[in-house]
Formats: C-alpha cells, sequence, structure tokens
C-alpha cells in the first residue's frame, strides 16, 4: 500500500464526506492566526520575508519530498530548505511532505524570527527497528543577521529525549503548527499529532504538544482537567489558534453523543498546572446558549480563530473564539452548506455566544447551497494596538468554498470570504471579497490555501498562486480606503 493511498484510509472517517478537491493543503501559517506584523522576519531587519511552503515539491526526485523556500526582504536573496539540505535531519523521500506546515517566532530571543517546518507524513523508525508510516517530524532552524541558518537546525519527533510518547504510524507530527510569545515575553510552539493514538484503541483521538522553555508538555482530552474524552477519531489539534493569552483547540472529528464527526473547541491559557495547560472553557452544539445541534458532519471548530476581547470597557480580557462549521446543513440545502459562531469565554461557566452566522442569515450576501462549506476557514483581527478586541474594534472573516453552482457562473464557483464588523448583526454590512477583488486571484482558484490577519491586513493565500501572501489592508474592506494590496512573493514562481 502507498502512503498516500495509506494515509487517505486512516483518515477516510474524517474525510470520506468530503469532496476530494476540498482536501487542502496547510498554508504558510497556521489558518485563522492573528499576528503581529512584521512576521517570518529570519534576518532581523523589521521586514517580513517571503515563504513559499511546498509540501508537493520534488525533491531528488522523490515526488512529494517537499521543499521550503524563502526570499529575504532587504537583498532579495532566495534560498530553498528541503532533507538534502546540510544541517537538515533525514532524507527527501517520497510524500514526506516536507512543509505541511509552517510558523515562526524569535525562540531564542535574538530578535530574530526561528522557521520551524513539519513533514507530517514523515516516516520513521522506531525504538523495535519498525518503521511506523507517517509517524511526522518537526525542524526548528534559527534566524540570523545572515539569515536562516540551517546548519544550526534542530529536529524533533515523539521519540526524541524528553518529548512525552512515542512514534507510531499515521501519528502526523507537525500537521499543525502555531506558536507566539506568551504575555511574560516567553516564546512557545505549540505542534499538533492528530493522529495520536491513546491507549491501545483510541486511534486518531489526537495529542498536542506545548513546547516553551526546556520542557515539553503532551496534551490529550485524557489529560487531566481537560473536557471531555479521548475517542477515536476526535482528531484532537487538528486546527489550532493561539495569542499571547489563549491557545484555542479544536477537534472537528468529535462525537457528541451519538452525532459522529459534530466537532468541539477547547480553549486554555498558558498557566500549566501538573504539566498541562489550564482549560478556560471548552463548547460545542449541543452547550448551553450556543445556536443550533450536534450533527453528524458539522465538523464544528474545523475552522478556528481566537483572540483576546472585553465585551465593554470595564469588562475583564476574555478569549473570543470564531468556530466554523463547514460540514453544517443549512434548511434543505443539504450537507456542507456552512456555519460560523462567534463564543466569548472566559471560564467554565462564563460562555456566551455573540453571534453565529450562514450564508441564509438576515443581510448576508450570496445564499446557503450543498457543498459550499461556509466556515471552512475564519480568522479574528482588532485594530487596537494591545491586540485586545472590542465590539467596535473587532473584524470577523469566514471563508466559503462556493464550489456549488448559484447562477454566478460556471459550474463550480470560486472561493470568497465575507467580512462582518457587526459582531452581534453580521449581516448589517457584511462586505464580500470574491473574483478580482482588491487584486487578489480569487476569479482563478478552487479553493483558499489560508486565511490569517494581523492589526492592518487580511492575509490570503491561493494555492494557484502558492509562493503569494496577499495582504488586504482592513481600511480598503470596511472604510472603502485605496491602499495598495502588499504582496509578499518568491519570486520567480
Amino acid at each position: 500500500m502507498s502512503k498516500k493511498v495509506a494515509r487517505r484510509v486512516a483518515a477516510s472517517i474524517m474525510i470520506a464526506a468530503l469532496p476530494v478537491a476540498l482536501v487542502q493543503a496547510a498554508g504558510p501559517a497556521s489558518a485563522g492566526e492573528f499576528v503581529a506584523d512584521p512576521i517570518n522576519d529570519f534576518d532581523c531587519d523589521g521586514q517580513r520575508d517571503a515563504l513559499d511552503a511546498d509540501s508537493a515539491a520534488s525533491v531528488g526526485g522523490h515526488d512529494a519530498a517537499g521543499a521550503v523556500r524563502v526570499q529575504y526582504s532587504g537583498t532579495a536573496a532566495a534560498i530553498t530548505i528541503d532533507q538534502s539540505t546540510p544541517g537538515i535531519a533525514g532524507s527527501p523521500e517520497t510524500e514526506d511532505q516536507f512543509g505541511t506546515e509552517v510558523t515562526a517566532y524569535d525562540e531564542n530571543g535574538d530578535g530574530c524570527d526561528d522557521l520551524v517546518i513539519g513533514a507530517s507524513y514523515e516516516d520513521l523508525v522506531d525504538e523495535g527497528g519498525e518503521e511506523q508510516a507517517d509517524a511526522g517530524m518537526i525542524w526548528m532552524i534559527p534566524g540570523s543577521a545572515a539569515g536562516l541558518d540551517t546548519q544550526a537546525s534542530t529536529s524533533l519527533n515523539l521519540n526524541s529525549p524528553g518529548v512525552p510518547g512515542s512514534i507510531a504510524e499515521y501519528q502526523w507530527f507537525g500537521r499543525t503548527l502555531s506558536s507566539g510569545e506568551t504575555q511574560g515575553g516567553e516564546p512557545y510552539l505549540v505542534a499538533a499529532s492528530p493522529g495520536y493514538r491513546t491507549g491501545s484503541t483510541q486511534w486518531a483521538a489526537g495529542a498536542v504538544y506545548y513546547l516553551r522553555g526546556d520542557e515539553t508538555y503532551r496534551i490529550t482530552q485524557d489529560s487531566p482537567g481537560v473536557p471531555g474524552t479521548a475517542e477515536s477519531y476526535d482528531y484532537f489539534g487538528e486546527r489550532i489558534a493561539v495569542t499571547d493569552r489563549y491557545v484555542a483547540i479544536s477537534a472537528p472529528g468529535e462525537s457528541i453523543g451519538s452525532k459522529s464527526n459534530a466537532g468541539m473547541v477547547h480553549v486554555f491559557d498558558h498557566n500549566l498546572q501538573g504539566g498541562v495547560l489550564t482549560t478556560v472553557g471548552a463548547f460545542h452544539q449541543d452547550s448551553p446558549g450556543i445556536s443550533g445541534t450536534t450533527e453528524t458532519g458539522d465538523l464544528f471548530g474545523d475552522g478556528l480563530a481566537v483572540i483576546g476581547y472585553r465585551a465593554s470597557a470595564s469588562a475583564p480580557v476574555s478569549a473570543l473564539v470564531s468556530a466554523g462549521s463547514p460540514g453544517e446543513a443549512i434548511g434543505s440545502s443539504g450537507g456542507y452548506t456552512g456555519m460560523a459562531h462567534l463564543i466569548r469565554v472566559s471560564s467554565v461557566n462564563d460562555l456566551a455566544q455573540v453571534s453565529s452566522v450562514h450564508q441564509d442569515s438576515p443581510g448576508v450576501l450570496d445564499v446557503a447551497e450543498f457543498n459550499d462549506g461556509f466556515g471552512a476557514d475564519t480568522a479574528l483581527a482588532t485594530s487596537k494596538d494591545d491586540g485586545i478586541g472590542s465590539p467596535a474594534t473587532t473584524h470577523w472573516a469566514v471563508e466559503a468554498w462556493e464550489f456549488e453552482d448559484d447562477g454566478q457562473g460556471g459550474e463550480n464557483d470560486n472561493p470568497q470570504v465575507h467580512v462582518f464588523a457587526n459582531l452581534t448583526d453580521p449581516g448589517d454590512g457584511d462586505r464580500l471579497i470574491a473574483g478580482n477583488d482588491y487584486g487578489l486571484p480569487l476569479a482563478s482558484t478552487p479553493v483558499i490555501r489560508s486565511l490569517d490577519a494581523s492589526d492592518t491586513y487580511l492575509y490570503l493565500t491561493i494555492p494557484t498562486d502558492p509562493t503569494a501572501v496577499y495582504g488586504v489592508p482592513w481600511q480598503n474592506i470596511l472604510g472603502g480606503g485605496s491602499e495598495e494590496t502588499v504582496i509578499h512573493r518568491v519570486d520567480p514562481w
């Protein structure tokens, strides 16, 4: 059995109902992230460097071995990093998909971003000498004034010293990566292994690894204080979103009662108790106050974003979580029409729905149809310098696949993004980004690769232009401004 076939078999329960075209590659950052510009500054010059994570790249005759290209903004010099690069552990193999996911943060505090690369389909040999397919691995490459230093890179897998657990097949360690800095200025890295098996029977229950300082901590739904129970095909860690205060983790395969793949979201803060992040709250569509009901295949939390939030000027900071459910069935339109929820949570007993929206909600542009996949990706941003949103300063972006024809041209329409400035009444002033709006090539792509945001830009990456990150100024979207859309691209492409 080939690695590709084996991987699809192992994940079949999660994606069986999804059209094949909807299985998306990960983007240059974990989708849904709220970032502080500039990111990916590997040469410490205060400018964002261009980054192309091409997990499908052929290396040395090995298809989909994967490669990552970086172009420094100051000098325009470009480098390619793959498993044949000196200093990078391992060697290129077919379908390793080096670059499945990437993230960047200043791990050593020298003012230069350090690059983290995941290859979640890397095969590894266990302690008994047996090869384990798709166990997964990550690499950390430090930045410097001269750029990324691959010779100083380190690697990590689930057999590495100090890492809880051991490698096994189809763990997909490194499938999701997020990173940042806590309020106290400590850098941290979050790496998910959504295929991780707990116990002897819980296939793909999922685990998340939290690296801070010299310690690595493992979190599962069986960890002390974590709501829920680790079950087969929960895929805990399939989506992660982080801030300096919070870590949001979804398990879109979570079964709620008899409803499989219904989905659940967990929110933690960075306080460690007994080796586990402290739970702030956890919820799903059957939680009190959340609209809708859990249904098989909703995939609640498959589109995930989080920011800090104050509901009023005198209110304490809480987590504001966007949870997209691209599998949600709306009315009689059939499955995968999609829905998104906005949830404020500050403790297990303090959880409130701010809003919920779908394409049949009053005032929302377009209509809910089969396979629209509304909520496949989401992003949250605030225009405030401190990164804490309020009802007046928070922007909410929701992607829709739009795979079914809705009379607007072509058999399969192209993806679009709804931007909501009114959180409690999303249809009031819905801004729709579609086609060639703001210079984006949405008219020539079947999906959006990732959706992220800063206080200044809404960032999109597009599979048909994979080396580019497009930054659309929020003032253009929300205020009719005419600032140029920025493009961070590795040239030539």
